[in-house]
């Protein structure tokens, strides 16, 4: 019966360390004041880098980076007190294959008793969870950065639940909408917006919620404070989550003040529109002008083409009493020149000089009439007739 027991306790004890060792939790054994290391297994010796040569060791001799820590002071507490201490993400610095390492562990120090009741040692089990406390200061700084970026350019934020319709806003969306739609049906807050923007955005949200949109919702409308009545133009935009099967779970957005931007714009245009017809109004202005000379061209075009005519036909006559005067006057001259005295000589001189000059200018006059329009404005032509006029007439 004896042996029985003995053999039985054995293989229990067996089975138990069979299962320490291979358990996937690390695990070690602490007894005595030192913390010396009766049991280890090899996922904590994995952790610590070390061979199993560390049983019978002090821990801290066996690793000696874990003096920096307070090891010693929460095993002896658990000594002390009986009770189950447990830390959680700790960070301890390990020296691996002469690599330091940083880690963060969650661990339990659990009291062992002996047969008496006594605490003889301790059971202390450690997780390595590094990986998930980088992630989640990866994840924690990423949200710090979204949040400085969203107050940076003064962007409210959104949530609808689809399962329950509800809708979250951040602070800012609660001062601009003047309403705080926590536990409430996201369609309530649809009133809120001007009267020809509510249709549009119910549609384009419901169409951000299809899978066949891709969840993307970009909408601009303009929101009535319910209390001031003061108008704010928004420009909302967001992603919708769905999980697997493809239906919806969340959409996410933020929201931008643009009433701004909106005014500006609105302004711009107005005064775009105002020159335009400024403009507008001077090209009529300077057609009509332009009509105007164009009439007086016409008008002065039919004034030259009659004076031209006018000079041709009054040249043309003068012409022939000038051959009268002429022929007369030479004649005369030819029947009583033994008879004239030298005044009168010098009197039917005068009278052919003048007949000659008479007729040259005449012939000015035609040539003249006969020039094309053009060349009425030449300088040097009026300069040459001003001439001739002055010489014939004036000297």
């Amino acid at each position: 019966m004896q042996v029985n027991s003995r053999l039985k306790v054995e293989e229990s004890e067996k089975f138990a360390r069979t299962v320490f060792h291979n358990s996937p939790v690390a695990k070690l054994v602490y007894i005595g004041s030192d913390m010396v290391v009766r049991e280890v297994n090899e996922k904590m010796l994995e952790i610590l880098g070390k061979q199993s040569s560390i049983t019978g060791m002090p821990i801290f001799d066996a690793v000696p980076e874990l003096q920096q820590t307070k090891l010693l002071e929460e095993y002896q507490y658990v000594l002390s007190t009986g009770e189950i201490f447990t830390k959680i993400a700790q960070r301890i610095d390990l020296i691996k294959h002469d690599v330091r390492y940083r880690g963060y562990y969650d661990y339990t120090y659990k009291p062992l008793y002996d047969s008496a009741g006594d605490i003889y040692g301790v059971m202390f089990t450690l997780i390595d969870v590094t990986d998930h406390v980088i992630a989640r200061n990866r994840l924690q700084e990423a949200e710090f950065n979204m949040r400085g970026a969203v107050e940076l350019a003064q962007l409210g934020t959104w949530s609808i639940d689809v399962a329950t319709n509800g809708l979250t806003y951040s602070d800012r969306l609660i001062e601009w909408f003047g309403y705080d739609p926590a536990a409430q049906d996201y369609n309530e807050v649809i009133p809120i917006l001007s009267a020809e923007d509510q249709e549009r955005v119910a549609k384009a949200v419901a169409w951000g919620l299809n899978p066949e949109s891709g969840g993307v919702y970009d909408e601009i409308y303009t929101v009535i404070h319910p209390t001031t009545g003061k108008k704010r133009v928004l420009h909302a935009q967001g992603k919708t989550v769905f999980d697997p099967e493809g239906r919806p779970v969340r959409m996410n957005g933020t929201a931008q003040d643009i009433t701004l931007q909106v005014e500006l714009q609105l302004e711009l245009e107005n005064q775009v529109q105002q020159r335009t017809e400024e403009i507008g109004a001077v090209v009529e202005e300077l057609r009509a002008t332009n009509e105007e000379l164009e009439e007086a061209n016409v008008q002065l075009m039919h004034s030259n083409e009659e004076l031209a005519q006018f000079a041709y036909i009054a040249s043309h006559d003068l012409q022939e009493p000038l051959r009268k005067i002429s022929t007369f006057a030479a004649l005369l001259e030819a029947k009583i020149k033994d008879q004239l005295d030298e005044k009168s000589g010098t009197y039917l001189s005068k009278i052919k000089d003048a007949a000659m000059r008479m007729g040259s200018l005449i012939r000015d006059v035609l040539a003249y009439s006969a020039l094309p329009a053009h060349c009425f404005h030449n300088f040097y032509f009026f300069k040459k007739v001003v001439l001739i006029y002055i010489y014939n007439y004036c000297l």
